[in-house]
């Protein structure tokens, strides 16, 4: 861990505290191709040779940085972020990054650290410690993946098999922060038609989507878009352009949309309509459509009209 002197701020000299520059990348990712479990000290040096004191989480967070790691992890006290616009208050375990650079510039302003590089100190409020704290990792997930980091979780470290449950559960159980909405939109592939089948089942039972059967979905799975995390698929929408002179290039129906219960409220419904927009423009189409009798409300607070047949 290379590192350079904190020096000293607001009249108070930190000594052998440091701020972290760099690791040795291309060392650590030669021991993990051949097999080795990498731990890295707190302890940086500087090209001089002096030790200093780093912070884990700066550590931790330069070497996601320097080696482009798909993943970072914070174990923290557990804080987590409600949803108070909905009925009850909701967890809220996937942002965006944009939401997060805003949620956590209005938090250090609420606590005065706005534009400020903190450093705890002991005199600090404990009332106010915690959220001090859980800003700290809010910022170095930011900074990771503003950086190269796919993306960075916050996971309690109290809570047994946390880190399992956030990784490897349809759901997880932390706060997710991911590079922007479309983190996980892509096509489709014949690979995902049990996944897509096994999603949209439930609607189709409730008379909700239209029945079809897997071997119709594989026919059409080019034109399905599907939403994945951990390799689960969570959402799938069906999108088929039709050729219509009366729209110069045609229009696209928008159709078999389906979001995992779990992640209702979430954003993806959204993420995949705007990929869908995105598709249609790339092919030239300015009109998208969806025929519906269950959710017309939705489409329409998102700027649909009702036209008749």
């Amino acid at each position: 861990v290379r590192a350079i002197a904190f020096g000293v701020r607001g009249g108070i000299d930190f000594l052998h505290t440091g701020i972290v520059k760099k690791v040795n990348a291309r060392r650590i990712q030669q021991l993990l191709d051949e097999g080795d479990v990498v731990v890295l000290s707190h302890l940086g040096v500087s090209q001089s040779g002096t030790i200093y004191h780093c912070r884990s989480e700066d550590v931790a967070v330069q070497a996601g940085i320097d080696l482009q790691a798909n993943k970072l992890v914070f174990l923290h006290n557990g804080e987590g972020l409600v949803d108070t616009r909905k009925l009850g208050g909701a967890i809220v375990h996937n942002l965006p990054l944009n939401v997060a650079r805003r949620y956590t510039e209005r938090l250090a302003d609420e606590l005065g650290q706005g534009g400020q590089e903190r450093v705890s100190h002991s005199d600090v409020d404990p009332k106010t410690q915690w959220k001090l704290q859980f800003l700290d990792y809010m910022q170095g997930a930011i900074r990771a993946v503003s950086e190269g980091v796919h993306r960075a979780h916050l996971v309690s470290r109290h809570i047994q098999g946390s880190i399992i449950s956030e990784l490897c559960t349809r759901d997880g159980i932390g706060l997710l922060i991911s590079q922007d909405l479309y983190d996980g939109v892509r096509p489709a592939t014949v690979h995902d038609v049990p996944a897509i089948k096994s999603l949209i089942a439930p609607l189709e039972q409730a008379k909700i989507l239209i029945t079809r059967p897997p071997k119709a979905i594989e026919k059409d799975v080019d034109q399905f878009i599907v939403f994945e995390r951990e390799g689960m698929i969570l959402a799938c929408c069906h999108l088929k352009p039709y050729p219509d002179p009366r729209y110069g290039n045609g229009a696209v129906e928008m159709s078999c949309v389906a979001v995992s219960a779990a992640l209702h409220g979430e954003g993806i419904g959204n993420a995949l309509l705007s990929y869908c927009l995105r598709q249609a423009f790339a092919m030239g189409i300015t009109q998208l459509f969806v025929l519906t009798t269950r959710t017309q409300g939705w489409f329409i607070d998102r700027g649909f009209k009702e036209v008749g047949p």
